[in-house]
């Protein structure tokens, strides 16, 4: 598993590519909250790392969109997702 050094300001949004969690991330962005240092989202899916990395990559399209910039975060891991957050 990736080891992901969020620290001081850093930002780390779990993504999972439902209509819940783009939701999730308009409220983010519109409320500055992904302004204040360098954003991380992730996407995990149990079977396959190329599917979480297109899911996270749809989010940080996303925040592109918006002048926000992210590093996608992908994790194949069978573990629940609260584990590795």
């Amino acid at each position: 598993m990736p080891e992901v050094n969020v620290g001081g300001d850093d930002v780390l949004v779990a993504y999972d590519g439902s209509a819940t969690a783009a939701r999730a991330l308009q409220a983010a962005v519109a409320t500055g909250l992904l302004e204040s240092g360098r954003v991380h989202l992730l996407a995990i899916d149990a079977n396959d790392h190329v599917v979480a990395s297109k899911i996270a990559q749809r989010g940080v399209e996303f925040l592109d969109f918006h002048g926000v910039h992210a590093h996608n975060v992908a994790i194949r891991s069978g573990d629940p997702p609260s584990q590795i957050i």
